[in-house]
């Protein structure tokens, strides 16, 4: 092999393959990651067992398809709270069917052109989304928000074809392993796979197989063999390389370079020292157990009450090693006037219900699933409430929301935007970079969090207009920004926001408007001195106030539409 062609923006760039020296390397730190990776495996198995059993297949080697599974859950409390958990999740952070993300202007663009590039952004982002919206984003989003539950999440994004452009694979964490770069991120992937021989050339079809492995394909094609997908971050050619090792002669398949990697892992909390992330699901996990040991008790000691145990007259001969106690089961007495009697029960039922329900209630707390204020039949929660509730879990989240943003929201539609530019369904100059091109996040969570400015504001307005009079906002703020400053705080579109110009004409329209309007009425007409009314009594307050500004875009008396 002879140069490696980087797939990505800049045409002709070409770095040299990896050696033999380094696959072996790659195999080396392959191993040492998943001995690492290893060390999750009960706790995880566990979570996923107790939490999402569905998917627990995904963490026990020795599941067989079509297995009963969630044999461990007596109490369903975990998987209605995790599930909960994850829709929320998703309904706040990326929400179906919306554009949660948007491309802005970024520093280096010239003043002058600002809102000319801000118009053509939002119209490649817009045909950005009607791409993610077609695809299988939102189930994939939906299995990575319970995989974050428990601690750690990973999707693949892929270019596909003309009928769908974009596909997403959500990874189970034992199917990956991962390695973390100098800065705590995760940076490199090794994917393991286990797959006849025949499929190699299905999933590679430029691998480059020796003679052993052809012939092996030709006589066994049904043979299984391991081999290891590896994508790792280049530092010298600032590339991701990917390389396919087939582990039995541990010779390299099939290699290739782009830009970006395919591959976004995200994690909730990371402890310090720590790879893989820490889910709701992990701090759950002790409440969770108790919960179920205790309702799995519960049960036994029920089957008793109802069936009961007795004592009746025996032979006179009592071996405990022979009894079984169990409901309905008859313990011999030498009492002969004794007949048969049931035991009385020791349980208390009442302290275990309470007991139960303050497990019950801490699984929901840590997962966010405290009980909410029920809608009224037949009405619909307003923007305001859904707001609110956004407000709410974004208090609860904490710093886990600039974590998933940072790992999960940016590197999805940064990823999907490269594979749309590959396709030349996106121009190739959308650099997202922070300095020709930034992101700002526009769902939900951003919405709740910006409404702090908007609030902030609408305090400095209402305050100063009542103190120094609505004539001095005008004075001391830039009352023809306040309208734009809050629209973008929301992320509308550009397209929807007047420019500068277009709002210093409007405003001149409509002063002028009003003073045709005074013009036309006699001043000295039904009144006294300029200070009084008609009967001497003080003139009234300027109608409309700090309301009347908001909505007027700061000119007195609002604005014509």
């Amino acid at each position: 092999m002879g140069v490696i062609k980087v797939i990505g923006l800049d045409a002709g760039r070409k770095i040299p393959p990896a050696t033999q020296s380094d696959v072996d390397q790659l195999i080396r730190r392959y191993h040492a990651a998943k001995a690492k990776t290893a060390e999750w495996h009960a706790i995880v198995r566990e979570c996923y067992d107790f939490c999402i059993p569905n998917r627990s297949a995904s963490v026990d080697s020795s599941a067989r398809p079509g297995q009963e599974v969630g044999q461990r859950v007596v109490d369903g409390t975990a998987v209605e709270s995790i599930y909960g958990f994850a829709n929320e999740l998703q309904s706040a952070l990326l929400p179906s069917d919306t554009e949660w993300i948007r491309m802005r202007p970024g520093a280096a663009t010239d003043p002058k052109e600002l809102s000319d590039v801000a118009h053509s952004l939002d119209y490649w982002n817009t045909i950005a989304f009607e791409d993610i919206n077609d695809s299988n984003f939102s189930s994939s989003a939906h299995e990575a928000m319970l995989d974050i539950g428990v601690g750690t999440a990973a999707i693949r994004v892929i270019g596909g074809d003309a009928r769908q452009r974009l596909i997403y694979e959500t990874i189970p964490l034992p199917d990956i392993v991962v390695e973390a770069g100098p800065y705590g991120t995760i940076e490199n992937v090794y994917r393991p796979y286990n797959i006849p021989v025949k499929m190699i050339t299905r999933r590679w079809p430029f691998a480059e197989l020796d003679a052993d492995v052809k012939r092996l394909i030709e006589d066994q094609p049904e043979t299984p063999v391991d081999l290891i997908e590896v994508c790792v971050f280049h530092p010298v050619y600032q590339t991701y390389r990917t390389v396919v090792i087939l582990l039995k002669n541990k010779k390299a398949i099939f290699q290739t370079a782009a830009d970006e990697s395919e591959y976004v892992v995200s994690r909730w909390a990371v402890a310090p020292g720590e790879v893989l992330g820490r889910g709701v699901a992990m701090s759950a996990l002790p409440f969770i157990r108790t919960l179920n040991r205790a309702m799995r008790l519960t049960i036994a000691i029920s089957e008793l009450s109802i069936a009961g145990m007795y004592t009746g007259v025996g032979d006179g001969v009592f071996n405990p090693h022979n009894v079984e106690f169990k409901p309905g089961a008859i313990f011999p007495v030498e009492d002969a006037d004794a007949g048969l009697k049931p035991i009385a029960q020791s349980h208390d039922f009442q302290i275990t219900q309470e007991l139960m329900s303050e497990w019950r209630g801490r699984i929901k707390a840590i997962m966010f699933q405290e009980e909410a204020a029920p809608i009224e039949r037949g009405s619909q929660p307003s923007a305001t409430a859904a707001i609110l509730r956004s407000e709410k879990l974004q208090a609860k989240i904490g710093g886990s929301f600039p974590r998933l943003f940072r790992e999960l929201v940016n590197p999805i539609f940064k990823k999907s935007v490269f594979q749309l530019q590959l396709q030349g369904r996106l121009p190739k100059d959308l650099r997202i970079n922070g300095h020709d091109v930034r992101t700002q996040y526009t769902g939900p969570l951003a919405q709740a969090s910006r409404m702090d400015g908007v609030k902030a504001v609408q305090s400095t307005l209402e305050v100063v207009g009542g103190l120094l009079g609505p004539e001095m906002i005008h004075a001391h703020f830039k009352t023809e920004e306040i309208g734009r400053f809050i629209a973008h705080g929301f992320g509308m579109p550009e397209s929807l926001i007047r420019d500068e110009a277009d709002v210093k004409e409007t405003m001149a329209k409509a002063v002028s408007a009003q003073t045709g309007q005074t013009a036309t009425v006699d001043p000295t007409e039904g009144a006294g001195p300029m200070d009084e009314g008609a009967e001497g009594e003080p003139l009234p307050e300027m109608p409309g106030g700090v309301e009347a500004l908001l909505a007027g875009g700061g000119a007195p008396g609002g604005l014509p539409n």
